[in-house]
């Protein structure tokens, strides 16, 4: 048996006395990654040898909550900038380091 689509979900919950999260899923991609995070779920469901869903036990550092980060037009345009020049944002510095090896 394997879950629909609709059926597909992720829950999380955070255990403030123990101070873990518990999750359970049915969603492949997650899935992977708490098995990954985590090691094998307990209490696994399988469809044949793969697992359709379990619960993990993370601890409480392994999830992160956190603001959807919204750039500027501004903001985009550096980082592009220096994504284009690997990160280095003074191309003057490469030529002075070439300039030090001759002496």
């Amino acid at each position: 048996m394997t879950y629909s689509r609709e059926e597909q979900e992720t829950i999380l919950r955070f255990d403030s006395v123990e101070r873990v999260w518990v999750a359970w899923s049915a969603f492949q991609p997650h899935i992977r990654k708490l098995t990954k995070i985590a090691g094998a779920p307990i209490n696994p469901e399988y469809d044949g040898e793969r697992v359709i869903s379990g619960r993990w036990t993370l601890k409480e550092k392994n999830v992160r909550i956190i603001a959807e980060r919204i750039l500027t037009p501004e903001q985009r345009e550096a980082i592009a900038k220096r994504l284009s020049t690997g990160g280095n944002t003074d191309q003057t510095q490469d030529e002075d380091d070439e300039g030090e090896d001759g002496d």
